[in-house]
């Protein structure tokens, strides 16, 4: 009996280490990408960021526009009033509705430093490949 009991212990610890083989080599396979990605997330990151800066550049000038809206108004030349029925086009936004001002969307979160999330996501990857290696 005490014979049967070793052999089923011999094959599940060579089962576990044959299943152990198979992640190592799946992990080395996803570094591997992870790897070839980084240039494009860096990328990504920076073309994120750019466009955050343009986003809030914008703002700005729509917010200097808005507060001082009589130099705007005197700026522009004088119109003749519109006939009824003709096709106007308003040069000013609507103001929000009270929802759409209070804040963010629910459910987003507003993820500051992704050059730094992004550079130690990949350095916290190669140091683990390395310890990998290791063993």
């Amino acid at each position: 009996m005490g014979l049967w009991i070793d052999a089923v212990l011999v094959l599940l610890l060579a089962a576990m280490m044959g299943y152990g083989v198979y992640i190592t080599r799946r992990l080395r396979r996803l570094m591997a990408v992870l790897t070839e990605m980084e240039p494009l997330v860096r990328e990504f990151s920076a073309a994120v960021d750019k466009s955050e800066q343009s986003v809030s550049r914008m703002k700005r000038a729509a917010q200097d526009l808005t507060s001082a809206p009589a130099a705007v108004a005197a700026a522009a030349p004088a119109q003749a009033p519109a006939a009824e029925g003709a096709v106007t086009f308003s040069s000013r936004r609507r103001k929000p509705r009270a929802a759409a001002a209070t804040g963010p969307i629910a459910g987003m979160t507003r993820v500051t430093g992704k050059a730094d999330l992004v550079r130690s996501f990949f350095e916290r990857g190669r140091m683990q490949g390395e310890v990998a290696q290791q063993w």
